[in-house]
């Protein structure tokens, strides 16, 4: 027994032996190739010439220029968006002192929200002072005829919103575009819609013409609502003979 065990021990020596003479074998044979991968480290650059230094300090003056004015153009962004917000909603509310005050700080009065609607559409949708917002954004300049994207009129925002005073002013100040929305709806046909001859009436009177259906259904609502009749009658009304030319006369 014992001259087994001495047997083995001697056996796993020369095992150890054999396996570290291999290992050794390896690690002379591929030293060279740990001596190709070791590199030298890269020399230190020269320090930078007094000309190299002026134009670093230059680059990063007209970097730092470039920042700031790209800071003062986002404030100015945000100045004039926010400016136009305050206008448009002073215009939607009817707060003509809103308006006069946006106008006072720079408003610009072509302006045009980001779903392309005009000042004057917002302020055609009512409120207490949507008469007087009117005439202020006409007398700077502001379109009465120019739709929105989706072809909504002042004419027709009016209507849409039930501004009576708002549709009767823009008449008055010489609106001539009634609209239609996306869908094709025209303005005479919100008109006829609303309980409120009125509106038919400053339609109509502006020129508003009535296809042969329209009238069948505002005969049959004058029917019901006698107020109605006296829209009937203008639009059957003959049209005015037009003055004789003092050439013919």
């Amino acid at each position: 027994m014992h001259e087994a065990t001495q047997k083995l021990a001697n056996a796993k020596a020369e095992s150890r032996r054999k396996l570290e003479e291999k290992r050794q074998q390896h690690d002379d044979e591929l030293k060279h190739l740990d001596d190709i991968l070791v590199k030298p480290a890269p020399a230190p650059p020269p320090p930078p010439t007094a000309a190299e230094k002026a134009a670093a300090i230059h680059a990063e003056a007209a970097a730092h220029d470039q920042l700031h004015e790209a800071e003062l153009r986002k404030l100015d962004t945000e100045r004039h968006e926010r400016l136009h917000r305050v206008l448009f909603q002073a215009c939607r509310e009817g707060n003509a002192a809103g308006v006069e005050a946006a106008f006072k700080a720079g408003a610009q009065i072509n302006y045009t929200a980001s779903d392309g609607t005009p000042a004057m559409v917002e302020a055609a949708k009512g409120g207490a002072e949507s008469v007087k917002i009117i005439n202020l954004l006409q007398s700077r300049g502001a379109s009465l005829d120019k739709p929105c994207r989706r072809g909504e009129t002042p004419i027709y925002t009016a209507l849409k919103n039930e501004n009576l005073s708002g549709l009767q002013e823009l008449f008055k100040l010489g609106a001539k575009s009634f609209g239609q929305n996306k869908h094709g709806n025209q303005a005479i046909s919100l008109a006829l819609g609303n309980d409120n001859p009125e509106y038919c009436k400053a339609m109509i009177k502006a020129g508003a013409t009535l296809t042969p259906g329209m009238l069948d259904g505002l005969k049959k609502k004058a029917e019901t609502l006698p107020a109605f009749k006296e829209v009937v009658a203008l639009v059957e009304a003959p049209a005015p003979k037009q003055a004789a030319k003092l050439s013919e006369l």
